[in-house]
């Protein structure tokens, strides 16, 4: 039996990338969804309450498997997709939840 696994990502968009933001999205849609990869909520954040970070996303997704995930992230789609990631992102982290 497979075991479902959270993405959860939190980052700081780079307003000046707004083009690489949406190129990197789009792709990024495409390849959740050949995997079966759910968004389960994203938000938009406004304000820091603890702490110094600047983060202004935070976006949770569902996998089916942790397979599912490493598939993505593991691919040469993804891989074309980091340049995008880069400049798109001022800052980015990643956890997963099992």
């Amino acid at each position: 039996m497979s075991t479902k696994v959270i993405l959860i990502i939190i980052a700081t968009i780079n307003p000046s990338e707004k083009d690489s933001l949406t190129y990197y999205l789009q792709e990024m849609n495409k390849l959740y969804q050949e995997v079966g990869a759910n968004q389960i909520k994203k938000y938009q954040i406004t304000e820091s309450l603890i702490g110094e970070d600047t983060a202004n996303l935070v976006s949770i997704m569902e996998f089916p498997n942790l397979e599912a995930m490493e598939k993505v992230f593991k691919s040469e789609e993804y891989k074309k997709l980091v340049p995008y990631r880069e400049k798109a992102f001022i800052k980015v982290t990643a956890m997963i939840s099992e």
